[in-house]
């Protein structure tokens, strides 16, 4: 999480050659650094909390690095997230940019997304994350240090929901999604993007929380029920225009702290516009995928490997 840093505002960044500049620089040297630097840089981007880009050392329009959008679940916040879950680490060792940022604070003081009605805006404040984490995509693109090809988003529980919303709201931008224990978007919420997407849901079949079999996250009466998660991949299967029903692949160890080969992939064949996967951990419970081989696994299906 180190590194030379810069306040960038979505207005004050200006792309020039491999470098851009930005106004209001809190310390002498403006980030990201140029190509050949032998430290990691980082820049906020745009209006969330802790939004800072963090790209690997060497990156540039010659050097241009895939891109992680990180997202906690509700009540945790980017930075413990991206450091619990192991994707800085991660990241560093296999030279990947990531963002972790903050969603905002409800009247309980945790941070959510507001990833549509069944999680997690229990107030109901009128904010548009969509809409801010797409402007913090858009200036890290602007750096020229991102390969617009390989822009992916990993969610975790509310950040998972809120992955399947950008990629229902952002495709085309977002190449890519992952959500762990999450759910997808229920109808008749409509899906206006429909450039390629890969989409995964991981699940485990013993989650309390967001019921692998759909129900209301933390039994909250209030919320609308979230779809299932053979129905979430089912729904974006129909969106990407896969064919019949997920068939199984492969047994393989996801999680390392259940013994063996717990997780099932099924797969759907044929999709016209993507790919879909949904992995079931056999008596997995909420807190899943936080261990390698975890990251190694997520990472090879975003990249289609």
């Amino acid at each position: 999480m180190s590194g030379i840093w810069c306040q960038v505002s979505l207005r004050g960044l200006v792309l020039t050659g491999i470098l851009y500049a930005a106004l209001g620089c809190s310390r002498k040297e403006a980030a990201p650094r140029a190509e050949g630097s032998s430290r990691p840089a980082v820049a906020a981007l745009g209006r969330l909390s802790s939004s800072e880009l963090h790209l690997p050392p060497g990156s540039g329009p010659s050097h241009r690095r895939p891109l992680l959008l990180l997202l906690h679940g509700y009540g945790d916040d980017g930075a413990h997230f991206v450091t619990s879950s192991g994707w800085a680490d991660f990241a560093a060792k296999q030279a990947i940019a990531w963002l972790s940022p903050d969603g905002s604070r409800d009247s309980s003081g945790k941070r959510f997304w507001n990833a549509g009605a069944s999680c997690c805006n229990f107030d109901r404040a009128p904010v548009d994350h969509v809409g801010e984490l797409r402007a913090a995509l858009e200036a890290a693109l602007a750096t020229g240090a991102i390969d617009p090809e390989r822009v992916f988003a990993v969610g975790f529980s509310n950040g998972g929901f809120m992955a399947h919303r950008l990629g229902c709201e952002l495709g085309g931008l977002v190449k890519a999604v992952a959500s762990i224990s999450g759910a997808g978007p229920p109808p008749p919420q409509s899906c206006p993007a429909t450039a390629p997407l890969r989409v995964l849901e991981v699940h485990g079949d013993a989650d309390p929380i967001v019921s692998y079999q759909g129900g209301r996250v933390f039994r909250h009466g209030s919320e609308r029920e979230h779809l299932s998660a053979e129905s979430t991949v089912g729904g974006w299967a129909e969106r990407l225009g896969c064919g019949g029903l997920p068939e199984p692949v492969r047994d393989f160890d996801f999680e390392a702290r259940i013994p063996g080969d717990e997780t099932r992939v099924s797969r759907f064949r044929n999709c016209r516009r993507g790919a879909v996967e949904l992995w079931t951990v056999h008596g997995g419970r909420h807190l899943i995928g936080f261990h390698a081989p975890s990251q190694q696994a997520i990472w090879s299906f975003l990249n289609g490997r």
